[in-house]
C-alpha cells in the first residue's frame, strides 16, 4: 500500500490532537496522600475506620449504632 504525502500529514495531525493538554492537580511525580483521622490515627476516638481500609483498630468501649458520623472526603492543600 502507498502513502502520499497528505495522508501522512494528516496521522500526524490527527495524533498530535490527541494529547491531554491538562495538568495534573498532584504534579506528574507525586502520588496521592491518604490522611485516615480516626480513633486509631490522631482524630476522633469515638469513630474508626475497619478493614479492608485500614488494619482492625484496637478500641475498647461499646458500639452506639444510632449514631450518623459523616467522613467528608476533600481535595487535601496541606492546611
Amino acid at each position: 500500500m502507498k502513502y502520499t504525502p497528505l495522508t501522512l500529514s494528516a496521522v500526524l495531525v490527527f495524533s498530535a490532537a490527541c494529547v491531554d493538554d491538562q495538568e495534573l492537580p498532584l504534579g506528574p511525580d507525586t502520588k496521592p496522600v491518604a490522611d485516615n483521622a480516626d480513633g486509631a490515627h490522631e482524630g476522633n476516638v469515638h469513630f474508626y475506620f475497619l478493614p479492608p481500609m485500614v488494619d482492625q483498630p484496637s478500641y475498647s468501649g461499646t458500639f452506639d449504632g444510632s449514631l450518623v458520623p459523616v467522613v467528608e472526603i476533600c481535595i487535601w492543600d496541606g492546611s
